[in-house]
C-alpha cells in the first residue's frame, strides 16, 4: 500500500513539472514576442514551486517511513519482551505453587500438633462442642480418620463422666430436700435437672421417681395411721396426722375425717385426764404443761377456754410451793 502511494506521488509530481516547464516555455514564447516577462514568471515559479514541493513530501515521506519502521522495531521489540514477562510469570507462578505445596507438606506435621493442642485444650476446659468442631476440620485437613474417631470416643467418655458427676451433685442435693420433707423443692429440682441433661439415663425418669417415693411415703404413713387408729394408740395417731398434713390432698383430708375425728376426741380426753390428775396431785408445773398442750392443739374447744382460766391460779401456786417455809 506504501508503495503504491509512492508511485502515485511521483507520478503527480511529474505532470505538474511538466506543466510548470510548458508554462515556462510558453512564458519564454511570449516574452520573445511581446518583451512580456509575465508569462515566463509565472512558469518559473511554478518550476520552483513544484521542485521545492517535491523535496518537501518526499522528506515527508521518508521521514514517515523512516518512523514507520522504528515504531515496527519498537512494537516487535516490546512483543518479544511481553513474551518474555508472560514466561517469566509463568515460571514464577509454577515455582509459588510448587513452594506453597512444599511448604505444606513441610509444616503438615507441626500444624497437625498445633491443632491436637487445640484441641486437647477445649477439651480440658471442658468445652467439648468446639473441640468436636476443631477434630472434624483436623480430620477433614489432614484425613486422620481413625485417630479422629478414637478422639471423639474419648470426648464422649469424658463428657458422659462430667454429665454423670454433675448429675450425682444434684442428685445429693435432691436427696438432702427429701430428707428435710421438701418435697416440692426436690421435684423443681429434679425438672430441671432432667431438663438441663434431656435424654439422660440418669435423669429421664428423675421427676417421675421423686413423685414415686413421695408417694410411697404417703401410703407407709397412711398405713401406720390407720394401724394406729385401730390400736387407739392416740399419740402415734395425732403424731402420724401430722406428717400426713404435707402428703395428703383436700380429697384425702376428707376421707381421714372420721378417723381423725375420733382419734381427736380420744386425745383431748386423754389430755383432759392427764390434767385433772395433775391438778389433784398438786403437780402444777405438769399441770401447766398439760394444759399448753391443750391450748396449742386445740385453742376452740371448751376445755382450752377452761384451762386459760385456770393457769394463773397454777402460776400462783407453783410459787407459793416454791417459797422456803419459816421457822
Amino acid at each position: 500500500m506504501q508503495s503504491k502511494r509512492s508511485v502515485f506521488g511521483q507520478v503527480v509530481f511529474a505532470l505538474a513539472l511538466l506543466i510548470a516547464i510548458a508554462l515556462t516555455v510558453v512564458g519564454i514564447i511570449y516574452f520573445l514576442r511581446s518583451q512580456n516577462y509575465g508569462p515566463l514568471l509565472a512558469g518559473v515559479v511554478s518550476v520552483i514551486i513544484t521542485l521545492v514541493a517535491y523535496g518537501v513530501c518526499s522528506q515527508i515521506v521518508r521521514a514517515s517511513q523512516e518512523w514507520n519502521d522504528t515504531w515496527q522495531e519498537f512494537s516487535g521489540l516490546v512483543n518479544e519482551r511481553l513474551q518474555q514477562f508472560s514466561v517469566m510469570l509463568n515460571l514464577i507462578s509454577e515455582q509459588q505453587l510448587i513452594s506453597e505445596r512444599a511448604k505444606s507438606i513441610a509444616f503438615r506435621d507441626k500444624d497437625r500438633d498445633a491443632l491436637n493442642r487445640a484441641i486437647r485444650e477445649e477439651i480440658a476446659k471442658g468445652e467439648y462442642d468446639a473441640a468436636l468442631l476443631l477434630l472434624n476440620d483436623a480430620e477433614s485437613t489432614f484425613g486422620y480418620k481413625q485417630e479422629a474417631d478414637q478422639m471423639r470416643a474419648e470426648i464422649a467418655s469424658l463428657r458422659d463422666s462430667g454429665i454423670r458427676k454433675e448429675v450425682a451433685e444434684a442428685i445429693s442435693e435432691i436427696e438432702r430436700e427429701i430428707s428435710a420433707e421438701r418435697w416440692d423443692e426436690a421435684l423443681a429440682l429434679a425438672e430441671k435437672t432432667a431438663a438441663q441433661y434431656p435424654g439422660h439415663e440418669l435423669t429421664v425418669n428423675l421427676p417421675d421417681q421423686i413423685r414415686d417415693r413421695k408417694n410411697s411415703v404417703k401410703q407407709q404413713l397412711l398405713a401406720r395411721w390407720r394401724d394406729a387408729v385401730a390400736r387407739k394408740d392416740v399419740d402415734l395417731s395425732v403424731q402420724l396426722l401430722r406428717a400426713l398434713d404435707i402428703y395428703v390432698t383436700p380429697e384425702e383430708v376428707a376421707q381421714l375425717k372420721d378417723g381423725a375425728l375420733e382419734i381427736f376426741k380420744l386425745r383431748i380426753e386423754n389430755l383432759r385426764e392427764r390434767f385433772t390428775n395433775a391438778v389433784h396431785e398438786k403437780k402444777w408445773a405438769d399441770a401447766q404443761q398439760i394444759g399448753h398442750d391443750i391450748i396449742e392443739e386445740f385453742p376452740t374447744s371448751k376445755l382450752a377456754q377452761e384451762v386459760r382460766e385456770m393457769l394463773p391460779m397454777l402460776e400462783e401456786r407453783e410459787r407459793e410451793e416454791s417459797v422456803p417455809a419459816h421457822t
